[in-house]
């Protein structure tokens, strides 16, 4: 099975998540005693990054972290491929595959 990374750091995408989602709610808890806000912050810093699972996302980084021997950085709202068969025009980034998540998980109409 291959490694599912959330960067180009090769930090595995559940360790991310679940890191995330600690700092999230430790942040949380500077501005609110309330439990329900700070599990509120702990659960969005766990999903923030969710669409990193799409396959495409996950093949492209994959053959970048191959082909180069450095760590890459990537911005923080993504990255745009330009060359090769993936295509942002053709394929959702990670931030709006992981809100459409969020929104199909918060609509209580689906459940």
């Amino acid at each position: 099975m291959t490694e599912i990374y959330a960067n180009t750091k090769k930090q595995s995408l559940d360790k991310h998540l679940f890191a995330i989602g600690i700092v999230a709610k430790e942040i949380m808890g500077t501005f609110t005693t309330d439990n329900n806000l700070k599990n509120a912050a702990f659960s969005a810093g766990c999903w923030h990054d969710m669409g990193k699972l799409e396959v495409n996302f996950q093949a492209w980084l994959n053959k970048e972290l191959k082909q180069k021997k450095q760590d890459l950085e990537l911005p923080e709202n993504g990255v745009h491929i330009e060359k090769g068969s993936f295509s942002w025009e053709k394929y959702p980034t990670h931030n709006e595959v992981s809100m459409l998540i969020y929104e199909l998980l918060a609509d209580d109409s689906c459940w």
